[in-house]
């Protein structure tokens, strides 16, 4: 693919085709009935559980000598990369065994914290309309 924005849209066709997909994405999210807090929620947690196998493979490929040549990865930094796959592997691990064991009531649990900062926003919501209101009014 030939990229960039210095490209004219007739130079670099797929390059412009996805930045315009993601508009017409980004668009028809902001229209629909999706909460956008639960989506930020369920996005991070999603990140965080495909993040652990990404920077284990990229691990193993900075390890390898007749893949990385001289750019292999020191052992310090082998070193700090495994704890930080462990690290975060943690959670990862205990979030899944906990979904497997837990009972449908329980899981419901998880969902309660949303509730509670989407009832927060909502009253905040209302309140900041509330005082455009009184202010603006002419009596």
């Amino acid at each position: 693919w030939r990229t960039g924005l210095e490209r004219t849209p007739r130079e670099a066709v797929p390059f412009y085709a996805v930045i315009a997909a993601g508009i017409v994405l980004g668009v028809g999210i902001d229209f629909s009935p999706l909460d956008p807090i639960k989506a930020l929620f369920w996005s991070a947690v999603l990140n965080g559980v495909i993040t652990v196998p990404i920077i284990a493979a990229m691990l193993i490929v900075a390890s390898r000598p007749q893949q990385m040549g001289a750019f292999v990865a020191t052992p310090g930094q082998r070193i700090l990369g495994w704890t930080t796959t462990a690290v975060m592997a943690a959670p990862t691990l205990r979030l899944i065994s906990r979904a497997a064991t837990q009972s449908a009531e329980s899981r419901a649990s998880v969902v309660s914290p949303l509730k509670y900062w989407h009832a927060m926003l909502t009253a905040m919501d209302a309140m900041s309309v509330h005082r455009i209101t009184c202010c603006t009014s002419s009596s």
